[in-house]
C-alpha cells in the first residue's frame, strides 16, 4: 500500500460547529464537516464566516474514510436542512428541527461508533484557553502578536512603491 492510501485509515473527526444566527438567538447554523485537528479548523473556518462560532462538537471517528461517509450522509439525511455547501439551519425552539438532527447523527454514527458514543462540546473559550497554553508551551507557535511583529518587520523592509 502506498502512501497516498495511508491517510484513509488515519483517525479524524467528524463535526458540527455551531454559529448563531444574526436575526435570531433561537436559529442556530450548523457546519458539519471533518478534520484531522480541530483548533486550526475552527479557526480557519471563523475567519471566512460572518457569523460567530460559539462551540463545536465533534467525535473522534475510527478512519478518515468512515468520517467521510458519515458527513456525506449526514448531509443527504439533513438535506432539508440545508442553506449553502455544508451549512444547515435549525431553529432550536422547534422540536421537529432537534429531533431531526439527533435521530440523523443516531442512524449515522451509532452503527461505526456504537451506541454509547458522545459529543465533546468544544466551547470559544476553551480554544482559546487551548491556543494560550500552546503558545506558552511551544516558543516556536506564534502568537497573534508575533505574527503581526513579523508582518511589520517584513512590511518595514520593502520598499513603499
Amino acid at each position: 500500500m502506498n502512501n497516498h492510501h495511508l491517510h484513509h485509515l488515519v483517525k479524524c473527526f467528524l463535526y458540527v460547529m455551531v454559529a448563531d444566527s444574526e436575526d435570531s438567538p433561537e436559529v442556530k447554523y450548523f457546519k458539519i464537516g471533518i478534520s484531522y485537528q480541530m483548533s486550526p479548523r475552527i479557526a480557519s473556518v471563523q475567519t471566512g464566516c460572518p457569523m460567530k462560532i460559539k462551540s463545536s462538537l465533534c467525535v473522534q471517528m475510527p478512519t478518515r474514510r468512515s468520517a467521510i461517509g458519515a458527513e456525506g450522509r449526514l448531509h443527504k439525511l439533513l438535506a432539508g436542512f440545508n442553506t449553502s455547501g455544508e451549512w444547515f439551519r435549525f431553529d432550536m425552539t422547534a422540536a421537529d428541527h432537534k429531533q431531526a438532527f439527533k435521530l440523523a447523527t443516531r442512524a449515522v454514527l451509532d452503527p461505526i461508533l456504537g451506541p454509547d458514543w458522545k459529543w465533546e462540546v468544544i466551547t470559544l473559550d476553551e480554544l482559546k484557553e487551548y491556543r494560550a497554553s500552546r503558545a506558552a508551551s511551544n516558543p516556536r507557535y506564534p502568537t497573534g502578536k508575533d505574527l503581526i511583529a513579523h508582518a511589520y518587520r517584513m512590511v518595514s523592509k520593502q520598499p513603499m512603491w
